[in-house]
C-alpha cells in the first residue's frame, strides 16, 4: 500500500506483490507511483527522518547508491534517509522488526545480546546507530527460531512490531513468553500508554500488528 508523506502525498513504491487495486480512489488521487522496489514494512517514519534497512541496495541494483539516496530523498522530502543493517537470516529485510519510534534521536531497538546473531552484525549496527546518532532504547527480544506450516520463520518475540494510531499503542504479547511480556511493557510504560494484545496466533503466520496494518492520517 502506499505509504504517506503528508496529508496530500502518498508513494506508490514497487513491491512484490501488487496491491494497487486495494487503494480507496480519494488516495490514488494523492499517489505518485515510483518504480523503486520498497515494502511498506521496510520505512520507519519519525519526525526526524526515515529509517530503511541496507536490503534496499540489493532490491534495487540497477540504481547506484548515490542515484537511490537522492531518489528517496525526493520521494521523503527530506535529507534524513538512515541506513541500517538488515537483519541476516530476514528474507523480507524489513526495518519495523529491528527499529520503532524515531523520537526525536531516540529509538526503540531489539536488544540483541541474548541472541545467536554474530557479533560482526550487532557491530554493525551498533555503529549504524552511532553514524546516523541515534541514541538507542533496547526492547528485550526473543529470538525463536521455528518455521511455521509455511515453512516461514514465526515472528514469537519480536516486541517491536507493535501497532501506532495517534497516541494508541498497540504491543504484542506472546503466550510462552510471560515474564518478558511484563518487562516489555514496563519499558514502554515509561514512553506511552500502551494496551497490550496476544499477539500469538499472528506471530505464528510470520508477523505482528504493523506487518497486518496500513496507518494513515485522513
Amino acid at each position: 500500500m502506499p505509504i504517506q508523506v503528508k496529508y496530500n502525498k502518498f508513494v506508490k513504491f514497487t513491491y512484490h506483490e501488487d496491491y494497487s487495486h486495494l487503494i480507496p480512489e480519494d488516495i490514488k488521487a494523492r499517489t505518485v507511483f515510483s518504480s523503486i522496489v520498497l515494502d511498506g514494512g521496510n520505512v520507519i517514519k519519525g519526525g526526524q527522518g526515515i529509517v530503511i534497512t541496507d536490503k534496499v541496495f540489493k532490491d534495487n541494483s540497477n540504481l547506484s547508491k548515490e542515484e537511490l539516496m537522492a531518489e528517496l530523498q525526493s520521494f521523503f522530502e527530506t535529507q534524513n534517509i538512515y541506513i541500517i543493517p538488515h537483519m541476516p537470516y530476514d528474507e523480507f529485510g524489513h526495518a519495523d522488526g529491528m527499529v520503532r519510534g524515531l523520537m526525536k534521536r531516540a529509538v526503540f531497538v531489539n536488544d540483541y545480546s541474548d541472541t545467536k546473531h554474530s557479533p560482526s552484525f550487532i557491530n554493525s549496527f551498533d555503529k549504524a546507530m552511532e553514524k546516523h546518532s541515534l541514541i538507542p532504547i533496547k526492547i528485550p527480544y526473543k529470538e525463536i527460531i521455528r518455521k511455521n506450516h509455511e515453512n516461514v520463520d514465526v515472528a514469537i518475540g519480536c516486541y517491536l512490531n507493535f501497532l501506532q494510531m495517534e497516541n494508541l499503542f498497540i504491543v504484542p504479547t506472546f503466550a510462552e513468553l510471560g515474564a518478558t511480556n511484563e518487562e516489555v511493557l514496563k519499558i514502554y510504560s515509561q514512553y506511552f500508554q500502551s494496551t497490550p494484545l496476544d499477539c500469538t496466533a499472528i506471530a505464528n503466520e510470520g508477523g505482528v500488528l504493523n506487518c497486518i496494518s496500513w496507518t494513515i492520517k485522513i
